[in-house]
């Protein structure tokens, strides 16, 4: 999916139109938006998680538009990728709260080992030993999601 769309948009994301995202329900947070095939398995996942915390996941971010992108990389430059080329920008990237922002909480702890079931992982840069350690951050792999490539 991420390499139809960079052919599509000359490799710079951020750039997608209302029509090829999906507007998540209010409960995971006002105004997300993913692909749609990230979005139906993340309200899967989130409905898992649920039943075991008795609420959904919270989102902080998701899709981010180029303007986005600059803004963040802007107030934070040691953490954001380079404008145009986030995982955000392609809404495959959600960044997560309520417990699973912190490393070795019960709430993180459940979507290392879950999230792959759902085509959902934990990046190996974004892990406790990973480049940019980032317990929040989340990506969409579809059917290329493996207990491996959620592992510590």
């Amino acid at each position: 999916k991420i390499s139809q769309l960079k052919e599509q948009y000359g490799n710079v994301s951020g750039k997608l139109s209302d029509n090829e995202l999906r507007l998540l329900d209010s409960h995971y947070g006002e105004g997300h938006r993913l692909n749609p095939e990230a979005a139906v398995q993340f309200e899967k996942m989130s409905a898992a998680f649920e039943a075991e915390f008795g609420h959904p996941i919270a989102i902080t971010d998701s899709y981010r538009d180029y303007a986005a992108q600059v803004d963040v990389k802007n107030r934070k430059p040691g953490l954001a990728a380079t404008p145009g080329t986030s995982n955000h920008g392609w809404g495959f990237a959600v960044d997560l709260g309520d417990g699973i922002e912190s490393f070795g909480t019960e709430e993180h702890t459940w979507l290392q080992e879950n999230s792959w079931k759902y085509g959902w992982v934990h990046p190996g840069w974004a892990h406790p030993d990973g480049s940019k350690p980032e317990p929040w951050h989340w990506e969409y792999k579809g059917n290329g999601a493996t207990p491996e490539t959620s592992a510590y």
